[in-house]
């Protein structure tokens, strides 16, 4: 008898044991970005969640945007205002002490040179424009004219780019057309439809390219 007592409270103490083993542990806090860690500078507003799987009394979130701004709150939104690579730190504050999770975000504008393709390699075609983001507003300029069904127009672009990552311009290159799409989520392509067209028509796909842009052609008389 005093055997199978014994045997039994080794087993009840492997149990126990076990279970501790297996009882879930306090967890570092980790960061939940939306929409995808990259950003239109002042437009994008990004939203930050703290994921906390084990956490004790009533915890406190405090946040670090890597731009000098800060927040609080276990789910913030920012609209960032300057261009880069940015590091977010969250401090969570519980009675289990002071725990931290980073990220980055990538933070960028649509200005620049962005030039369509064609079969012949990745940057082909004729049709490029230089494009200037301000806050929501887009402006740009055609920078080959022979693109264009009448050469004598401007070749003007006007439009706005809206949350999370929205097109609307008008382009001026003949008759004025209205188009509509998307920047891609790595912000170097952006998809177009001209608004009208039929729904089986393609898009068109403009890539950001690096380097110096080329001049616009001068106007014609």
């Amino acid at each position: 008898m005093g055997l199978q007592l014994v045997l039994r409270q080794g087993a009840i103490a492997m149990a126990a044991m076990a279970w501790v083993g297996c009882a879930p542990q306090p967890h570092g806090p980790e960061i939940s970005i939306a929409p995808d860690g990259q950003a239109i500078v002042n437009v994008t507003r990004v939203s930050f969640q703290a994921i906390v799987l084990s956490l004790g009394g009533q915890p406190s979130y405090h946040w670090d945007f890597g731009n000098g701004e800060k927040g609080s709150g276990k789910v913030v939104e920012h609209v960032y205002r300057m261009e880069g690579r940015l590091p977010v730190t969250l401090t969570v504050e519980s009675s289990h002490g002071t725990e931290t999770a980073r990220a980055r975000v990538e933070v960028r504008a649509l200005s620049g040179y962005w030039h369509s393709q064609d079969q012949s390699g990745p940057i082909g075609g004729g049709f490029g424009f230089n494009l200037t983001q301000a806050a929501g507003t887009l402006s740009g300029r055609v920078t080959n004219f022979s693109s264009c069904p009448d050469p004598s127009t401007p070749g003007r672009i006007e439009g706005t780019v809206a949350h999370p990552r929205t097109i609307r311009w008008t382009l001026t290159c003949g008759t004025p057309s209205q188009w509509a799409g998307e920047a891609f989520p790595d912000l170097d392509a952006i998809v177009l439809r001209r608004e009208g067209s039929s729904p089986t028509d393609p898009p068109r796909i403009y890539y950001r390219t690096g380097g110096a842009a080329p001049a616009p052609e001068p106007e014609q008389p």
